[in-house]
Parts: C-alpha cells; structure tokens; sequence
C-alpha cells in the first residue's frame, strides 16, 4: 500500500495484490492487519483516509464520507504564453491605428478609395 500520514490521520493511496488471490480476499486482510497496526498506541493513528473513489471496502467500513472535488491550476506553457501577448499587443496597435484614421479622418478617405465602384 502506498499512502502517507499527517498528523493524526493515515492517507491511504493505493493498494495492490495478486489478482490470481482475489477469492481470498487479500485486500481486505491487508487493511485488517493495516488497521490494527495503525491504530496501536505505538502510530497514534485516529483517522484513516482511504481518499476518493468508490470501492466495497470503502462502503462496508466507512464511518462518515464526505464530497470532493478536484481544482486543476495550471500556467500556460511559454508558446502560449507568446501567442496570447501577442493577440493582445497586435489588438492594441489596430486599436492605436484605427483611432488615428478616425482622427484624421483618413479612414472614411481610404473606404471610399477602396469601395469606389
């Protein structure tokens, strides 16, 4: 089994076996022997937490659950990074172009010069 402690609570994270044992249900002797370990005065363990996702064990021993929900926070890579700061500074230069063709009125000129039938 794969899991870590903090404070007075054990994460359980994964646990294996071989599947050819599986009637002998070695996962549940596996936490069994895990538990008595554990909650011994010698670990001080108070909690088990055997994190998310459903399974039998789960259900036939758990003594409270609760909702979770994963957040993903993530930066873009650099290329990404490049391309939207540069979306962004090419919108503020057509923003700066379009402005001073309006102020000098070069637009309505240059609309005329192009759509002239």
């Amino acid at each position: 089994m794969r899991a870590e402690e903090h404070g007075r609570t054990f994460y359980g994270r994964e646990m294996a076996f071989d599947a050819d044992c599986r009637g002998a249900s070695p996962g549940l002797v596996l936490l069994c022997e895990l538990y008595a370990k554990i909650y011994s005065e010698e670990y001080g363990i108070e909690r088990v937490d055997l994190q998310y996702g459903r399974s039998e064990i789960k259900e036939r021993f758990a003594t409270e659950s609760y909702e979770e929900s994963f957040y993903f926070i993530y930066r873009p890579k650099p290329a990404i990074r490049f391309a939207l700061a540069a979306s962004k500074a090419w919108t503020v230069l057509v923003n700066i172009g379009v402005s001073a063709l309006e102020r000098t009125n070069l637009k309505t000129r240059l609309k005329k010069t192009l759509f002239r039938s």
